[in-house]
């Protein structure tokens, strides 16, 4: 779309202008309403892609804790008798005897928080209407504005590194309880087979490599209301400012992908993905340069500037935000008046 609107331009540049109207007043012309079609160019958006790693609970009994491989937490009865129906497991390989072992890789080099910059350029599209509603001295005018406009958004970020690991393994007895075929999800509420609520547990040191990526992409729309002001130099060439109200429904689409693999062997992935809509608010400020060719066409050039309040989405314990609070536009197309 892009080329086509610059190519109007161009066109229209390079076309011989009839002598406008009104040579002797610069404003006074009798359209007063204006239309603008052209191309947004956004930049400087920037998003930070959180993660929540909290440390296993220790070994003492009766708390929650949450493994790479399931999980056996505090039941509605508080773990009466030390036993739990609160638990869960992911694979047969967990069962060793009496009892189920489960596994929690952590490290001190996993990120738990990435910011990233995006150095993309996003190109989009803008309409604009303008309402002249008056005049003053011999070349100025004000009115209304009212636009919408469009782009996407794909920012991502990866990571990866080399670091200290370490493996926990915990043991909870079975108390000769046969365990559900997996994968199995005990609830709070239960009732369900007991599993002991203590487990015993070993520690390992190990080498971790860990590689973690994180994407935001989707929708990014916008409309902008306020007023403008704007001075004609001469019957063709003029500059304008204006400012006001700007509203951006964002729908966007969060996903990450992160896998640890210790030198032991072990490893654990992660994977999620979720989406949002989210009316983002905040203000803008803008201003163009415009020649007019005829009484009706001509081309226009500018620049926006926006700031918005923060989009934010969690899946779990990690958290998506897109800072949109400081970024600018390059704005460029044709304009029809009426």
């Amino acid at each position: 779309m892009k080329h086509l609107i610059f190519g109007c331009a161009v066109a229209a540049a390079v076309t011989p202008a009839p002598a406008l109207a009104q040579e002797a007043d610069p404003f006074e012309i009798p359209n007063a309403n204006r239309f603008s079609l052209g191309a947004r160019i956004g930049l400087n958006f920037k998003a930070k892609f959180l993660t929540t790693r909290p440390s296993l609970a220790p070994p003492t009994g009766g708390l929650n804790y949450n493994y790479d491989d399931g999980y056996v937490r505090r039941d509605s009865s508080g773990n009466a008798g030390g036993l739990t129906w609160n638990w869960g497991y992911n694979d047969a390989s967990q069962v060793v005897g009496d009892a189920i072992e489960y596994h929690k890789i952590e490290s001190d080099s996993l990120p738990t928080s990435i910011s990233e910059s995006s150095d993309d350029a996003y190109f989009g599209m803008e309409l604009v209407y303008q309402r002249l509603v008056g005049t003053f001295m011999s070349g100025g005018g004000w009115g209304f504005e009212g636009a919408f406009s469009y782009h996407d958004i794909d920012i991502s970020a990866e990571r990866s590194g080399v670091g200290a690991g370490t493996l926990i393994a915990d043991t909870f007895p079975l108390n000769g309880v046969v365990p559900p075929n997996p994968p199995y999800r005990g609830t709070f509420n239960g009732p369900g087979p007991l599993l002991g609520g203590t487990p015993s547990r070993s520690i390992s040191d190990q080498t971790a490599t860990f590689a973690t990526d994180n994407q935001l992409q989707g929708q990014f729309f916008g409309f902008r209301f306020g007023p403008f002001i704007e001075w004609n130099f001469n019957p063709r060439f003029s500059v304008a400012l204006s400012g006001g109200l700007a509203l951006a429904p964002a729908l966007l689409d969060y996903e990450f992908d992160e896998t640890v693999a210790l030198d032991g062997g072990r490893t654990r992935r992660e994977r999620g993905s979720s989406s949002k809509t989210d009316l983002l608010y905040g203000n803008y400020v803008g201003g163009v340069a415009r020649f007019q060719i005829t009484e009706q066409w001509g081309v226009y050039a500018g620049a926006q500037y926006q700031t918005l309040n923060e989009w934010e989405h969690s899946i779990g314990n990690r958290t998506a935000q897109l800072e949109a609070g400081s970024t600018f536009y390059g704005v460029a197309g044709v304009t029809w008046r009426f």
